[in-house]
């Protein structure tokens, strides 16, 4: 890849609290759907915070980014893994994609984790699974990121093309502004659910006598 093909990079780094906002808000909403289910996960010792949490946690990392990876490769895509740093802390893993593909291409490659969602929550349904449902939930409010590169994608010529880099995505046209009326509308809908569940949350304290 020839960056001065690619002039024009974007990095999610712009959008930060509208990300944090808009996985809040998914979270939530997919608890929210999760609720009829009636699932319940008690933490009685270490391994269940390895089963319910860690377990969950790594699986969806690592199928959310196969997924990816698995749709570019069938367009085509050159694929590379790595990890996101911070100075020296590593934050997370990533599917760097260095081979151009069309802007129609980069939908699919974006939105193939969706399948995840719905198999888990269909697993969680089907076999009363609160592992499942904790699959449902952290993939689904990880996907605030992608999302959020779908609604500007729309705004793009038809020709571009894109490359990924893992942490900056690069391409041969201009990426379009998140409007800002749907920024803020994002921020304040999480801040506002935030203040609700904070003024509503109640804690029981339960004495023996």
């Amino acid at each position: 890849m020839n960056p001065e093909e690619f002039p024009h990079p974007f990095t999610l780094e712009r959008y930060e609290w509208e990300i944090v906002s808009l996985a809040f808000l998914l979270f939530m909403l997919s608890a929210l759907i999760l609720k009829p289910l009636g699932l319940e996960i008690t933490f009685t010792s270490s391994s269940d915070l390895l089963r319910y949490l860690i377990a969950p946690l790594i699986f969806v990392v690592a199928v959310h980014e196969g997924l990816h990876a698995g749709v570019a490769r069938l367009l085509g895509g050159k694929v590379e893994f790595g990890l996101s740093v911070f100075g020296k802390i590593n934050l997370a893993p990533y599917v760097a994609v260095r081979t151009p593909l069309r802007k129609v291409e980069w939908v699919y490659v974006i939105i193939e984790p969706v399948l995840l969602s719905v198999v888990a929550y269909i697993l969680a349904f089907a076999l009363h699974s609160p592992w499942w449902g904790l699959v449902f939930l952290f993939n689904t409010s990880g996907m605030a990121g992608d999302l959020l590169i779908l609604t500007l994608l729309p705004g793009m010529p038809e020709d571009a093309l894109l490359v990924d880099e893992g942490t900056t995505m690069r391409s041969t046209q201009e990426f379009p502004e998140l409007p800002r009326r749907v920024s803020t509308a994002i921020n304040v809908l999480a801040l506002i659910l935030l203040l609700y569940l904070l003024l509503n949350f109640r804690i029981a304290v339960e004495v023996e006598r």
